[in-house]
């Protein structure tokens, strides 16, 4: 056993320097030193400086793929909804016949863009209550 170099409480050898209370509540949460340095004293506020370097790459991996889901929907809708004298699969259409499959394809991708920009975003904000609901424990 040894002493908290934060509050003296008597911790295991292998817990490392500082208690959990410590860890969590004191002057070593980096979170709180950004926002206290930006001047965002409103808990409340989502804003940038909330989100760790990891929120933030999943942010930025979430705006692309909801751009380039819509993006890649876009130019899918104009080359394989409508077919000239080629076979999809099985199935062949001709003279600029509407393509279902096609059709199908390029909803299913716009709507699974969407759907995992959803997930992540989600993700971010479930990450960030939880650093709340422990911070304020």
């Amino acid at each position: 056993m040894k002493q908290c170099k934060g509050c003296g409480n008597m911790i295991n050898d292998h817990a490392g320097d500082y208690c959990e209370r410590c860890v969590i509540e004191s002057k070593f949460n980096v979170i709180d030193k950004a926002i206290n340095v930006l001047g965002n004293n409103n808990s409340n506020a989502k804003t940038n400086s909330c989100y760790t370097v990891f929120e933030r790459i999943i942010n930025v991996l979430a705006n692309v793929i909801l751009i380039l889901g819509i993006i890649t929907s876009i130019i899918m809708s104009f080359t394989i909804i409508i077919e000239n004298d080629s076979s999809f699969g099985r199935w062949t259409y001709t003279e600029g016949g509407f393509s279902p499959i096609g059709f199908a394809i390029v909803i299913f991708t716009l709507i699974s863009s969407v759907l995992l920009w959803a997930l992540l975003k989600v993700t971010i904000e479930v990450s960030v209550n939880i650093r709340e609901i422990a911070k304020s424990k």
